[in-house]
């Protein structure tokens, strides 16, 4: 999965973790774990970014849509309308709720709802749309497995790319994420399902 990495310079961040090191409260303690995984090779996300370049696709159609609707001289309002809808290219769901099916609702502000039982994250204007407060549409999804040697733990988050569907399916190439602070997220493991375990875990 191709996500959208935090990247410091390292002078940078030799200053940040220097500047963090008399803060203890829940912000400066985030910002720290953020900064220790980077500087131990590991990635750090933004689900905002993340979702936002899941959702980029959607102005790019939009875009083209305009184009090929002004020169074919189509509606461009309708055309436009039928763009809004298209779904981010990834899901997010608790790493505990394999099996599950996965809702998204996609609201006229702009947000993204995923629910799943009685979780839920909102991500705020991940898109353009009109500003309404009325859902545009809805989408389901099934929770992909885990392999069993990819260890979980409590308040784990699975990122894998989707297939938004009536029919609840999983796709491959999951991410499992750490929460650390607000949207800020370590990524513990990235994994691709072999063919047997797709067969099975999917």
């Amino acid at each position: 999965m191709d996500l959208a990495a935090i990247n410091l310079e390292p002078e940078v961040m030799e200053a940040q973790v220097a500047a963090y090191a008399d803060h203890h409260d829940r912000a400066s303690t985030a910002i720290k774990s953020a900064l220790s995984a980077l500087q131990a090779g590991q990635m750090v996300v933004d689900l905002r970014t993340v979702f936002h370049e899941a959702m980029f696709e959607v102005r790019e159609r939009r875009e083209t849509s305009y184009d090929r609707a002004r020169e074919q001289g189509g509606s461009v309002r309708t055309t436009l309308a039928r763009a809004t809808r298209t779904t981010p290219s990834v899901a997010i769901a608790p790493a505990h709720h394999a099996g599950h099916q996965l809702r998204l609702t996609i609201r006229g502000s702009g947000d993204l709802m995923f629910q799943s039982g009685v979780w839920q994250l909102r991500v705020p204007q991940t898109v353009r749309t009109g500003g309404t407060r009325r859902v545009l549409d809805r989408w389901v999804e099934r929770v992909p497995e885990t392999p069993a040697y990819i260890r979980k733990q409590p308040g784990d988050l699975l990122l894998w790319e989707a297939s938004w569907t009536s029919v609840p399916r999983s796709e491959f190439d999951p991410a499992l994420l750490e929460h650390l602070d607000g949207w800020l997220y370590l990524v513990r493991e990235v994994w691709d399902l072999t063919d047997v375990e797709r067969g099975v875990l999917a």
